[in-house]
């Protein structure tokens, strides 16, 4: 169990973790803690991105979803 841990991974694909103000699922700590983690072992780049002060979990999956395909698109040389 401990080594599913998923902020315990050096990663080597970039990542996003989004979180809302409001998020009642997903808390700001529990989406810096990979990114820190990341930083700190030298893998891929990661970003905290905040849906804002009033995102609730559902809003934070709106304003995280429309910028996924740009950004897949731009990963992958597209």
């Amino acid at each position: 169990m401990q080594r599913s841990r998923s902020y315990d991974w050096r990663f080597k694909t970039p990542t996003r973790y989004y979180y809302g103000e409001k998020d009642e699922v997903v808390t700001p700590a529990m989406v810096k803690l990979p990114v820190e983690y990341q930083k700190t072992l030298g893998g891929a780049e990661a970003h905290a991105i905040c849906a804002g002060e009033t995102a609730d979990h559902r809003g934070t999956f709106l304003f995280a979803v429309n910028p996924q395909k740009a950004w897949f698109d731009e990963l992958w040389g597209r």
